[in-house]
């Protein structure tokens, strides 16, 4: 019994919690299994006033120490467990931060790149109305086929700019929402890690 216990010590030396559940388990095991480790404590008995039948002794310490030593082993084993996963969740919530950020920057990019385009169109837009009206003007009212064509594909450029104007705001709507959605995700995130 001595040789095992201090075979253990050696084996868990490293680990000083670890030794000391270890020899509380076997301890236990030995109270349960053996006669008693009335041989190799005698001290033990001054907890009795009957030394003659220590053996219900044996069994009750026995059973207890080796109750809180699986208790406690289990307990650390969870413990070890939840703090794993919890670093598990915040290496992949650095990740997906470095993502959404990464992701981000390229959104408002995108959104500001679409904002000079529509910049651009509505310009553009201004510019053809200014040529239709100097047509009209020039014309005197009375317009030539020919200017009246002209006129005509400057309305239809024009349509097709504001179109296109009109669909760079819908993707900036979509982009400013996509930004909002990242943001709640983060804060979700964020709430999940506290609560762990």
């Amino acid at each position: 019994m001595k040789n095992f216990i201090i075979s253990i010590v050696k084996l868990t030396k490293r680990h000083a919690i670890d030794t000391a559940l270890l020899m509380t388990l076997t301890l236990g095991a030995s109270l349960v299994t053996d006669n008693g480790i009335w041989k190799y404590i005698p001290f033990i008995l001054s907890i009795t006033d009957t030394p003659s039948e220590p053996r219900i002794y044996d069994l009750v310490l026995g059973y207890i120490l080796i109750f809180s030593s699986v208790s406690v082993l289990c307990i650390k084993h969870f413990s070890e467990i939840n703090h794993k996963r919890k670093l598990e969740l915040l290496q992949l919530n650095e990740k997906i931060k470095e993502r959404e950020y990464k992701h981000q920057a390229d959104m408002l990019i995108q959104q500001e790149n679409h904002e000079k385009e529509c910049h651009a169109h509505e310009l553009a837009v201004k510019e053809k109305d200014y040529q239709i009206e100097r047509m009209k003007i020039k014309g005197d009212g009375v317009l030539k086929a020919r200017e009246l064509n002209n006129i005509r594909e400057l309305e239809s450029e024009k349509v097709a700019l504001d179109a296109k104007r009109v669909d760079l705001e819908a993707k900036i709507l979509v982009l400013k929402e996509a930004a909002k959605d990242q943001e709640a995700h983060r804060t979700n995130t964020k709430n999940v890690l506290k609560d762990l």
